[in-house]
């Protein structure tokens, strides 16, 4: 046990030195961010593809907004996942700006290691990588908890996605176990920008996120940055390796209170 805790510590700093280094590159990306904040302009994109460049093969699942469809591309017969969502669903749970912050974001992020493209139509469609794995809430679920060598794994997959963000100054916001997603290689990957946020300093107000993965500063609504995100990834990191979250209440100023009055230690 005593060696476990003394890994865990060394982990939780590995940890904190990837923080400081991302805060500090996350300053100065904001100033030559190859967004346009000010402006909102989008790069300049290739043709937009729709609904016709593809065949629907099945569905996946089905969501609060529509479902989640297995395509083919008739041409370079790459598959992937289409998000099909209800318009009027959309309007009616007041979620457009997420929709449409989603899609930008999507637009805009290419990742070095990502192969496929994330594609995205003109209509309430969007095209991502289609990923086989299974979410970690289900292998959670499954196996109840992991080995640290596991966890360390998870970790490091979910850090590289997060540095990307990061070099963009984008801050995703609800890092969870729903939302991490194994490829079909067993790697770990970020899902679901629709909240995600362009890094801005006056961000008291952006207070979006799950309860029991939310930094303090969000639920107190303060000014935050990279350090809201690493808040999610300890809590994740001790999940996986407990097999329980290390904050769990009823209501989220109750979290928030716990979070506050007691320091979280593994016995």
């Amino acid at each position: 046990m005593q060696k476990f805790k003394t890994s865990f510590s060394l982990f939780n700093s590995l940890l904190l030195k990837n923080r400081e280094r991302m805060e500090t590159k996350f300053s100065q990306n904001y100033i030559n961010n190859k967004f346009d904040i000010q402006q909102g302009k989008l790069q300049q994109q290739q043709r937009l593809p729709c609904k016709a460049d593809f065949v629907l093969l099945f569905v996946i699942c089905r969501g609060g907004f529509g479902r989640v469809w297995k395509a083919e591309n008739k041409k370079s017969k790459q598959q992937f996942a289409i998000k099909e969502m209800n318009k009027c669903k959309i309007i009616n749970k007041k979620s457009v700006s997420s929709v449409m912050n989603e899609r930008y974001l999507l637009s805009n992020l290419r990742h070095p290691q990502d192969k496929q493209t994330k594609q995205v139509f003109r209509n309430l469609y969007l095209a991502i990588d289609l990923m086989q794995g299974g979410d970690l809430r289900y292998h959670l679920c499954k196996q109840r908890k992991f080995n640290e060598k596991q966890t360390k794994f998870f970790i490091a997959c979910l850090l590289l996605a997060l540095d990307y963000l990061y070099i963009n100054t984008v801050l995703h916001i609800d890092i969870k176990p729903e939302n991490l997603v194994f490829d079909k290689n067993g790697y770990l990957r970020l899902t679901d920008l629709g909240i995600a946020r362009i890094w801005k300093p006056d961000n008291e107000n952006d207070n979006s996120g799950t309860p029991g993965y939310m930094a303090p500063e969000v639920m107190h609504r303060q000014a935050h940055g990279v350090a809201s995100d690493y808040f999610a990834v300890g809590i994740i990191a001790f999940e996986c390796m407990m097999g329980k979250r290390p904050y769990v209440r009823k209501t989220k100023r109750k979290i928030r209170d716990q979070i506050m009055a007691q320091q979280v230690l593994i016995k």
